[in-house]
């Protein structure tokens, strides 16, 4: 499984693909970043954002609305693609047949994992240290929002399982490293995200454009089914089933991390049996021809 899993991550990070996932990851924290000092140009440094407002991550900065939009499509070319490429000429029976159901499938998910976390936690842990140089590193936001009823969840009017931001002590006290914890979240969904891909791509013999679709029509599902939901009966118990917000820093209450859990979950569990039933797949063919030819395993 080792060697497998080594060989395939080489291949990964060797891709167009992954290179052109990580420096748009980049592109995206440099020109928020850029339009935030913009905006700041003639203010004083109290006025001005601090460096913990100014991360991408968070829902109120200009560039946020597009990043989680287009994220759903970034993770797919780390990996995703070369899975399908694999998988048109032929190149996985060749190491399916040398190693156990468990190990290919477990191999191949990591690499999988392993190439979206870093293609996104390195670009956003690097913005967290870069907006510490550009911008303050007094928290204002710790002292303009210390009291505001979004924070606590007491401006919320409907029902709803949670209220306020979640480890709110963190956000208020350690912002800078609330950030990052949230870089840790996002980047590790974004893994999960690419081995349900991966497992996709396995199944896809030609229009690879439709590895596109998987997540985008996800989240886009979740997104209407939390509209819908939110603009129901205000007495009713709300829950954020929106996936996005899960991993996007102030959009406050509703959200569920047993939901959360669960959901991260079901993915990790449907990608796998996807791995294995694509790996039975591709064994008994190869068996079968090796069988014509007169040769043994």
């Amino acid at each position: 499984m080792k060697n497998i899993f080594v060989f395939n991550l080489k291949n990964s990070f060797r891709s167009l693909g992954f290179i052109f996932s990580i420096i748009a990851v980049f592109a995206f924290c440099i020109a928020n970043m850029m339009i935030l000092a913009w905006q700041c140009r003639n203010l004083d440094s109290l006025s001005a954002i601090s460096a913990s407002e100014a991360f991408l991550l968070r829902t109120d900065v200009p560039l946020n609305n597009m990043f989680r939009t287009l994220y759903v499509f970034l993770i797919v070319f780390p990996v995703g693609f070369i899975a399908y490429k694999n998988n048109k000429i032929n190149i996985t029976p060749v190491f399916k047949t040398r190693a156990s159901a468990y190990s290919f499938a477990t191999s191949e998910a990591l690499t999988s994992f392993v190439s979206a976390f870093l293609c996104f936690f390195i670009p956003l842990s690097l913005s967290i240290l870069l907006n510490g140089i550009v911008f303050s590193g007094e928290e204002t936001v710790a002292f303009s929002y210390n009291y505001a009823a979004a924070l606590t969840g007491d401006n919320v009017f409907q029902n709803s399982v949670s209220k306020g931001e979640p480890f709110l002590g963190l956000f208020l006290h350690h912002p800078q490293l609330y950030n990052l914890l949230y870089a840790f979240i996002f980047s590790t969904f974004c893994g999960i995200l690419s081995m349900f891909i991966c497992a996709i791509a396995n199944f896809i013999k030609s229009l690879p454009i439709f590895l596109l679709l998987p997540v985008y029509m996800l989240h886009y599902i979740m997104k209407r089914v939390d509209a819908i939901v939110g603009s129901g009966n205000t007495d009713s118990l709300y829950l954020n089933v929106d996936m996005t917000d899960y991993i996007m820093i102030r959009t406050f209450y509703g959200k569920s991390l047993a939901y959360f859990l669960i959901l991260c979950v079901f993915l990790i569990i449907f990608s796998c049996l996807l791995y294995i039933i694509n790996y039975k797949k591709d064994v008994a063919g190869s068996m079968r021809i090796w069988e014509k030819l007169g040769l043994s395993r």
